[in-house]
């Protein structure tokens, strides 16, 4: 008796009337005819199996489809999410961000609303143009100031420091920070960048009292502090502009006043990536502080510093922090 036979009964005995019953389908009963079987034909029987096999086999096809649909409409909406959120924040709108790729991510814990930043304790009044020639090293710098006319921030800029791996310090300006929030915690989540001050509205050092000083450098610090628990410890001067009390008053607050040595020169729409590229390369020197923008200013910027970049690393140049390079923190 074959597997089959032994199955469905195929090939019993019969016994009684049941044993004279002709074969249904003309044959001589045996492996051919469903004899001593009621029921439906062989054919029939095969038949029914086989439907039932392929309303098995359809069902996990459309389980699996369901599934891969669900997946990808989920990869879609996670997609959507964080292109939103990124055009948001470049906007200095919209919904929280805060790892560089768009989503939620792990932040300092907040002080609470209206609390002051703690103060620092003084530094040595200094200037600082660039930093120690015995290594070769450079910082690459970002102003974020604002006036009373509105900026913007250059989200593509910032993505290029992401996807290059370069440290660089932003100088934040109070009024900046104010309108662009999203930006600033942004900034401030990723390790690679170092928030420093520079300045609430970004007036002319040189034509404001001591005490407007003090004011603007403290308000900056509050919101800097408030919107993302950390405190700038360099200061850049709006427009480089200073006299020696103002740099004494700053270092009196904790901070190091910080200047630059390599001018990029990205505030000049006549200025080409290209001129750019060459300008900043044939400058560069160990130590060296190369200033940009990165608030709308900088009309050609995130077109020249990928080459800015790799050039400088071609040049055995090791890119750092202000701090770090200054041996600060």
């Amino acid at each position: 008796m074959s597997d089959r036979e032994g199955m469905h009964g195929y090939g019993e005995k019969t016994i009684g009337a049941a044993a004279a019953r002709p074969p249904l389908d003309g044959g001589q009963g045996g492996h051919g005819s469903p004899v001593g079987r009621p029921g439906l034909p062989r054919r029939s029987r095969r038949a029914g199996l086989f439907s039932w096999r392929w309303r098995a086999f359809t069902a996990v096809v459309l389980a699996i489809a369901a599934v891969l649909f669900a997946s990808l409409w989920a990869a879609g909406r996670l997609v959507a999410f964080r292109d939103a959120s990124r055009s948001a924040i470049g906007s200095g709108q919209g919904p929280a961000s805060g790892s560089p790729s768009g989503f939620p991510a792990a932040r300092p814990s907040l002080p609470a609303p209206g609390s002051p930043a703690p103060p620092l304790p003084p530094v040595p009044a200094r200037l600082v143009f660039h930093g120690p020639r015995e290594r070769r090293a450079v910082a690459i710098t970002f102003d974020a100031c604002q006036d009373e006319y509105p900026r913007t921030f250059d989200l593509k800029t910032y993505d290029i420091l992401e996807e290059t791996r370069t440290p660089a310090t932003v100088f934040m300006g109070g009024k900046w920070m104010e309108e662009h929030p999203e930006s600033t915690k942004l900034m401030a989540a990723n390790p690679l960048i170092e928030l420093g001050n520079h300045s609430y509205i970004h007036p002319h050092f040189t034509k404001i009292s001591d005490e407007r000083v003090i004011e603007e450098v403290r308000k900056t610090q509050d919101i800097q502090y408030r919107l993302t628990g950390k405190r700038g410890h360099v200061f850049r001067f709006p427009f480089g502009d200073h006299h020696q009390k103002d740099v004494e008053l700053v270092a009196s607050l904790g901070l190091t006043p910080i200047q630059w040595e390599v001018v990029s020169g990205d505030p000049d729409p006549n200025v080409s990536a290209k001129a750019m590229i060459r300008e900043v390369l044939a400058q560069a020197r160990p130590g060296s502080i190369i200033i940009f923008h990165i608030n709308g200013r900088g009309v050609h910027t995130a077109e020249a510093l990928p080459a800015v970049i790799e050039g400088l690393r071609e040049r055995g140049f090791q890119l750092v922090t202000v701090s770090e390079l200054l041996g600060l923190r």
